[in-house]
């Protein structure tokens, strides 16, 4: 089915537009996971057809996402950050994976726009987690007002690292829709590529120190900034050691059924964040390992 899928729209693209766009309306109705697979169209178009023909689907699909949001009475600026993150920003990824060929640079670029995000929003918004307390907070009440009572010291807390796992969530969705594009792709033209490279995937070293000295700063200081750039390296370093999972699999070290419960555990609420905390501490053994095989070539 993803192949013919595949074909169609790599054969169609302006119909394709069309299906992203309804696509995009239905993940505004609680259908989220709809938004990768909207995402990833024009992410496919691009990769199949060049940035021009890629860049014309996008702009349409992120018009018509825009106008929608802006119907259900949302921000004016709030539709247009939703269109530049889920749509215009996976195109230019998925560009950059056309002339380049490397979905690990674009794994690394997209970890280092999101942690550089995290930064802009701390020097640039003078109280970043008054919005989040202002958020949760109308939630709350709302909620009480149901008869679901919460702990109002609680909103101090959640909001004190929201922004990180929000543009965490945000990366994941693009890389998703990257990599979903890609998948589509590799299935038309080069069956099995994918996997290869996203076996490859790895955070490089300077990358890889960068996730490092945060993860360690985050255990033993208490500063909100690098609080909320834990959740971005979780992530990364999590996909790397999905990367290390799969890449044992393929050289016959671990049995499919393994590989199989960790994508089990991962869509489990409660073990999810077990098994993101167990994945990013493989990808973290993963590079340590990478930097002491280095080493020891020089």
């Amino acid at each position: 089915m993803h192949l013919s899928l595949a074909v169609w729209f790599t054969k169609y693209p302006w119909q394709a537009a069309v299906i992203a766009v309804c696509l995009g309306v239905l993940s505004l109705q609680g259908a989220v996971l709809f938004v990768v697979v909207a995402s990833a169209i024009p992410v496919l178009i691009t990769l199949e057809h060049g940035s021009r023909v890629g860049g014309n689907v996008m702009l349409a699909v992120s018009a018509a996402m825009v106008g929608c949001l802006m119907w259900y009475q949302q921000p004016v600026w709030f539709a247009i950050t939703y269109a530049l993150v889920l749509f215009v920003l996976p195109m230019m990824l998925a560009d950059l994976l056309r002339r380049t060929g490397s979905l690990n640079l674009v794994f690394q670029l997209g970890l280092l726009i999101a942690l550089t995000s995290i930064a802009m929003i701390y020097v640039l918004v003078p109280e970043p987690t008054l919005f989040w307390e202002q958020f949760l907070g109308r939630a709350f009440e709302a909620l009480s007002q149901s008869g679901i009572q919460f702990d109002e010291s609680l909103v101090p807390q959640l909001a004190r690292t929201l922004w990180g796992a929000m543009v965490a969530v945000l990366l994941l969705t693009v890389l998703s829709s990257v990599f979903l594009g890609r998948w589509w792709q590799s299935r038309v033209h080069a069956p099995g590529a994918f996997g290869q490279e996203f076996r490859g995937l790895g955070s490089g070293v300077i990358l890889g120190v960068i996730l490092l000295v945060i993860s360690i700063v985050a255990l033993f200081a208490d500063i909100r900034w690098i609080d909320c750039m834990a959740w971005v390296t979780m992530l990364g370093l999590a996909l790397q050691g999905l990367a290390c999972a799969h890449q044992r699999k393929a050289d016959g070290r671990m049995p499919r059924g393994w590989l199989i419960v960790i994508y089990v555990m991962l869509m489990v609420p409660f073990f999810s964040f077990v098994t993101v905390a167990l994945l990013a501490g493989w990808g973290l053994a993963d590079f340590w390992r990478n930097m002491r095989s280095a080493d020891l070539h020089v």
